[in-house]
């Protein structure tokens, strides 16, 4: 009897997978897609698997892809395990596992993690919740670089400056504190203060963006906006808290 309880115990393991796949979610920018996975050329494009069990998110940044080698929902959570990625790529779990492994095999549920590759390293960095892998924990405003077995914090938010929260903008001039080290910083538009309904997005420089015309589609008259940076180490600030811009309709 002994000899047949493992047998029976896989065979019901994977009876209780069923196959999911993801949908785009919300896309700017030119994307593309193949065999289990997307690439990401110009803009920011979010893709989810829908489950009424949990929330499995990822956002790509430009330059940036990821391929699955499966997904499927397991006792009642939706499981997505990566391939492979490339550029920077955002997971957001909310009941959800994500699973991938570089030399250790690292589990993320119910955390926003960044995926990382910066001077040909892995970059772990975790901007709510927590990683493991193999018995390393990576909690909330820190990183994780595999190749070299350390674990560093993050660096602190910069705070806005202008526009502040819901100020009118009728010309577009954003302003924000100098971060530490930095090399420059990231800036992004969204319809939703979590960001996953992006709609502009730039690597600026300077602590300031100041263009001659700013483009972005009519979707509403109020949008969120947030910056953080990276620094000369390539480990990424934690993002500044989100504020709210109202810009008015031409007269």
């Amino acid at each position: 009897m002994k000899k047949i309880v493992p047998l029976i115990f896989v065979f019901i393991s994977f009876s209780c997978k069923k196959k999911i796949d993801y949908n785009v979610y919300f896309s700017y920018g030119n994307f593309s897609e193949y065999p289990k996975g997307v690439s990401v050329d110009e803009g920011v494009t979010v893709i989810s698997f829908p489950s009424i069990y949990g929330s499995c998110v990822i956002k790509l940044y430009p330059q940036s892809s990821v391929k699955f080698k499966s997904a499927f929902i397991y006792i009642g959570k939706p499981y997505v395990i990566l391939d492979n990625f490339s550029g920077t790529v955002l997971l957001y779990s909310d009941n959800c596992v994500f699973e991938f492994v570089r030399g250790k095999t690292f589990i993320i549920e119910n955390s926003k993690v960044l995926l990382r590759i910066s001077n040909e390293k892995l970059r772990v960095e975790v901007l709510d919740g927590e990683v493991k892998a193999d018995g390393i924990k990576i909690k909330k405003g820190q990183g994780f670089v595999p190749a070299e077995g350390y674990i560093y914090m993050m660096k602190k938010s910069v705070q806005l400056v202008f526009p502040r929260a819901g100020q009118k903008l009728y010309i577009p001039i954003f302003f924000w504190e100098r971060g530490n080290e930095s090399v420059h910083y990231m800036l992004e538009f969204a319809l939703d203060r979590d960001f996953l309904k992006p709609i502009f997005y730039i690597k600026v420089k300077e602590n300031k963006f100041f263009p001659e015309a700013m483009t972005l589609n009519k979707y509403s008259l109020r949008f969120f906006w947030k910056v953080w940076y990276e620094d000369e180490s390539g480990a990424f600030s934690l993002p500044s808290q989100p504020e709210i811009v109202d810009i008015p309709t031409a007269e």
